[in-house]
């Protein structure tokens, strides 16, 4: 089947807004081919009411990368009886480092991600 592929300018851009960051990513550059460790995003330097923030960046380092296949045998009911299933598992984990320079502050966070991914009933995974 097809192959699972990160976004991450769209993966960056639906954390801030769902986190209702006060800065908007206003520029994110990624190169998977150069060098798909390192990320670089630029913030707006106006808040969504217009106030002024001030310039704002980010570089984001990748220093440990893991993916794993499986599959995952599950007990499913249906009705009234029970049935046994295999359902094909992708696991990844990524750690990361940020480096976020603001006005006056430079801030360093280590940040580790573990996702499980598996097909589910009724897609075409």
């Amino acid at each position: 089947k097809g192959k699972i592929i990160a976004d991450r300018d769209f993966n960056a851009r639906s954390l801030s807004s769902n986190y209702k960051q006060l800065s908007r990513i206003g520029q994110f550059e990624w190169n998977p081919n150069k060098d798909p460790t390192r990320a670089s995003i630029t913030f707006s330097t106006i808040s969504e009411d217009l106030r002024p923030l001030g310039q704002k960046k980010a570089e984001i380092y990748i220093t440990a990368r893991k993916s794993e296949s499986a599959v995952d045998t599950a007990v499913t009911n249906t009705n009234t009886s029970t049935n046994e299933s295999s359902v094909p598992v992708f696991g990844s984990s990524e750690r990361l480092r940020s480096v976020a320079v603001v006005p006056g502050n430079v801030v360093v966070s280590d940040t580790e991600t573990i996702t499980e991914f598996q097909v589910v009933e009724g897609s075409n995974g």
